[in-house]
């Protein structure tokens, strides 16, 4: 018999089954996971966009709380030459609110540009009211931040000097440039119209913020959803508070524009009142140029360009002017310079023809009295030749000294009144005739032009006491009293130098030596002369009348 047939083993397929639902299991767990991981990375490269467009709306409300600060650094400035309370409070009000700004923006994390907006004086300058609430309210700091919580109080009262000289600027820092990459530039203030059109290809948005975890969320290192969406949500909180910082920055900058424009306009209005008032003061002044100067100039069409400046002036305040607009003020403001500035060059012209006349009129009066002075020398020395030709006449004709009574003398000798006797400038208490006296003072010149000492007189007029007393003295040396020419005054004793000179050049003068005096005489004397030439004078002529210079009629 045929060995039994061995019956067929099925494999075992319920192991095969387990596979089989194990194998589909994980691959339909793995696909699911891979999809889930899939959206899950589509939703933060997503959020990463959405954190960069954020960045980019944060980078505009950057430049435009930049802009918005440079904006109230220039209304600052030209309020600062005004000194008006509503310009103060205006003034403290941008203050403040440009504070508040960089406060903001250094809270959230932004470096703004700073700018000095208002000196340290107007900064504590009042209020005349509490800020209003709105979109122009102090925008506060973010909740837990300490030095923030500081400026929300300073943001609700006037602020310090020291806290509003300069708006606070944050310095970027290192993290906040990507490896590979420059540092940025410093920010620049853009102009209004840049900050609402930022080229996005131009902006690097991991500079906007100096957060490390948001630039690190920009820079795309970050995987976690949640952190991510945590960042574009700071990004567009920190846009929104910035722009809000803006507008109120803009608000109260337009504030103080307002007030700006009002308190200079009326300051204009002020001060061109002051000046046209003043018009009238300075035609009048110009009228008594005029007429001060009367026609001394050298060009008389000086003075018809002032009169015609003058009269350009006085028509300024008769013109209409909108006091209500500004530029209607300047117009007529720069009219008055103008017309002023004419009527000052004109004065300088008509100055200069008058001081021109006065220096051409001294010329011609130098002239004048250079001639006049010319002639009267002449005639002074043919005056004093023909005195000389008297004198030495008269010497001659008594050359034996003088005999009897002068003509013309009605006293007794030795009894001369003090009117009829003149002291000698160059010998003190010595007197002498006046004729006598007038001859020996031009003797004397002439001796001390050439020696340098003058004549020295040990005797001259004797009274008729003096005589009875010499001679008494002398004895017969002295004349008889009453006999002497001492006692005319005629008669001079000198030291022996001036004696000798006289004995030389002394008839020139109407002195002489009398020949009894003389050596080998009758009572020799070489110290005694006497002038033989009483009535003799100069017949000079009388001192020309000089012309005085004239002085500028506008002098002072």
């Amino acid at each position: 018999m045929p060995p039994a047939a061995t019956p067929t083993r099925r494999p075992t397929r319920g192991p095969a089954r387990w596979q089989t639902a194990t194998a589909v299991a994980v691959t339909c767990f793995m696909g699911g996971l891979a999809v889930a991981m899939g959206a899950h990375e589509h939703r933060v490269d997503s959020a990463v966009e959405e954190a960069r467009v954020q960045a980019l709306a944060l980078a505009e409300s950057k430049a435009a709380l930049e802009a918005s600060l440079e904006r109230a650094s220039d209304a600052a400035d030209v309020a600062l030459s005004l000194r008006d309370p509503e310009v103060s409070s205006a003034a403290a009000g941008v203050s403040r609110a440009a504070a508040s700004a960089a406060h903001t923006a250094l809270a959230n994390d932004v470096a703004v540009t700073g700018a000095s907006i208002l000196p340290p004086t107007w900064a504590m300058a009042p209020l005349e009211s509490e800020p209003p609430p709105g979109p122009f309210a102090p925008v506060g700091p973010a909740a837990g931040d300490a030095a923030a919580g500081a400026i929300a109080v300073s943001s609700q009262r006037p602020v310090s000097a020291q806290e509003l000289v300069m708006v606070p600027t944050v310095a970027p820092t290192a993290a906040s440039t990507r490896p590979g990459t420059p540092p940025p530039s410093p920010t620049a203030a853009p102009s209004e119209d840049a900050a609402s059109t930022l080229d996005p290809g131009a902006v690097d948005v991991t500079t906007v913020v100096e957060d490390p975890s948001v630039i690190r969320v920009l820079e795309g290192e970050v995987e976690d959803l949640e952190s991510v969406e945590r960042a574009v949500a700071r990004l567009e909180e920190a846009s929104v508070e910035l722009a809000a910082s803006a507008r109120r920055v803009d608000g109260t900058t337009a504030v103080l524009e307002a007030t700006t424009a009002a308190a200079a306009l009326e300051e204009a209005n002020l001060s061109l009142d002051a000046r046209l008032a003043a018009v009238a003061v300075a035609v009048d002044a110009t009228d008594a140029m005029i007429a001060a100067v009367g026609g001394r100039l050298v060009d008389n069409s000086a003075a018809h360009e002032l009169a015609q400046a003058r009269d350009d002036l006085a028509l300024v305040p008769q013109s209409e002017i909108d006091r209500a607009d500004p530029d209607a003020v300047a117009t007529a403001t720069e009219a008055l310079d103008v017309a002023e500035q004419s009527l000052s060059a004109a004065q300088v012209r008509f100055a200069a023809s008058h001081e021109a006349w006065n220096e051409r009129e001294n010329s011609r009066r130098d002239a004048v009295n250079a001639s006049r002075i010319a002639s009267y020398r002449d005639t002074l020395a043919a005056a004093e030749a023909s005195l000389r030709a008297d004198y030495l006449a008269a010497s001659a004709r008594h050359q034996d000294g003088w005999e009897g009574r002068p003509a013309g003398m009605s006293y007794a000798n030795g009894l001369l009144p003090s009117s009829a006797l003149c002291d000698l400038s160059f010998a003190p208490g010595e007197v002498l005739h006046c004729d006598a006296a007038a001859a020996l003072e031009r003797a004397d010149s002439a001796y001390f032009a050439q020696t340098g000492t003058h004549l020295e007189v040990s005797s001259s007029y004797r009274s008729y006491g003096a005589q009875v007393a010499t001679r008494y003295t002398k004895g017969g040396l002295a004349a008889r009293p009453g006999t002497s020419n001492h006692g005319w005054g005629l008669a001079a004793d000198f030291e022996p130098a001036s004696a000798a000179w006289l004995r030389t050049h002394g008839e020139a003068y109407g002195w002489v030596h009398p020949r009894w005096a003389r050596v080998g005489g009758a009572k020799p004397e070489s110290w005694h002369l006497e002038y033989v030439a009483p009535g003799v004078e100069l017949d000079a002529p009388r001192k020309p009348d000089l012309l005085d210079h004239v002085a500028s009629m506008l002098a002072g």
